[in-house]
């Protein structure tokens, strides 16, 4: 973004608190265990999570040029179940990311879903004729996604825009490589045959730092 300290620090939309806040408040609030992976840089952050949240587990990773990377420096981490919610968005209903996790009773992985006309800006899920059958793409181009009706992605409903994951440990390292990969095919990558995964709808999804949030 062009600014010297760490984004999840910054203000937005008239917020007093740094964007980060919102979701640790919120899982604070559930008595989870809360994972940050940060650069030893960022030290604005760091002395914010140190000061404010001293339960938080900072986990200090190497430069990525692509956040699947990021998550996937954290596997040492990673518990049974876990959810993936990143630091700058805002969604409705706020519960959502609980039922996900909820949902990793009776599946490999589970995620909030949107509609955004706009999908190249955000990762989808694709459900090959509602079968067990997954693939993922993170910003896919115009050419990936549903091409004949490109700004109607979820009139085809096995397409799915996704703002949240959650899954069991043995398949993240599965999720987030074809996540990485698909940033260098610019396709959707197929997931292992098998993993059960679920859908949950959100009423909305934005992403503080972008002007085509919904």
């Amino acid at each position: 973004m062009g600014q010297p300290e760490s984004k999840e620090m910054l203000s937005v939309l008239n917020e007093k608190a740094p964007m980060i806040q919102y979701a640790l408040d919120l899982f604070k609030t559930e008595n989870c265990r809360i994972v940050v992976p940060t650069r030893m840089e960022k030290r604005n952050l760091i002395a914010f999570l140190q000061q404010h949240y001293p339960q938080v587990e900072i986990v200090f990773i190497e430069n990525s040029k692509e956040w699947p990377d990021t998550v996937l420096q954290t596997q040492g981490s990673w518990r049974d179940r876990n959810i993936l919610v990143l630091p700058d968005t805002r969604w409705d209903p706020t519960n959502v990311v609980f039922e996900a996790l909820d949902e990793l009773q009776n599946h490999d992985f589970a995620f909030s879903r949107f509609f955004s006309e706009q999908p190249e800006t955000w990762g989808v899920f694709r459900n090959e004729a509602l079968s067990d059958s997954w693939g993922i793409c993170d910003k896919p181009p115009k050419t990936v996604v549903n091409k004949d009706q490109f700004s109607k992605i979820l009139q085809k409903p096995q397409e799915f825009c996704w703002g949240h994951i959650a899954f069991q440990k043995p398949v993240g390292e599965s999720i987030f490589s074809a996540v990485l990969r698909s940033h260098h095919s610019r396709d959707f990558e197929p997931l292992p045959s098998g993993l059960r995964g679920k859908s949950i709808m959100m009423k909305s999804f934005a992403d503080l730092t972008r002007p085509t949030s919904l």
